[in-house]
């Protein structure tokens, strides 16, 4: 599944389709497995993974689903720094961190390899 640009939500496409450039896999995902079809399985979030439901709930925008999507997005857009993605973050000290752009210092207590500068919203690297 991924998320297309004309949709707001993923959407199944063909392996053939794709080029995958980093073949690291989250450390948010889980595998699920719905016990009422032989061959359905699911690498995924947990919610989505556990929830033979979720999908359905996402789609039709029904309770919470489409706040948990957007959360794990954030989270796995930001997991890995894509190859391209050559600024640094400024490590001042400990967890607090200050943008090479705008000068702006924040904290971050997060592990993910790409941080936003809170001041201009640049992506970069943790150092």
């Amino acid at each position: 599944m991924v998320l297309g640009e004309a949709h707001s939500f993923p959407v199944s496409i063909s392996a053939v389709d794709v080029n995958v450039i980093d073949a690291r896999l989250s450390k948010y995902w889980v595998y699920g497995q719905n016990p009422n079809e032989q061959w359905s399985a699911l690498i995924s979030f947990p919610e989505w993974a556990n929830d033979p439901f979720y999908y359905q709930n996402l789609v039709e925008g029904k309770g919470s689903a489409g706040h948990i999507f957007r959360r794990y997005e954030e989270l796995l857009q930001n997991e890995h720094a894509p190859p391209n993605l050559e600024g640094f973050a400024n490590l001042i000290k400990d967890n607090w961190y200050q943008c090479p752009i705008c000068e702006k210092a924040w904290e971050s207590k997060g592990g993910s390899e790409v941080i936003t500068c809170p001041g201009c919203n640049e992506k970069l690297r943790r150092p």
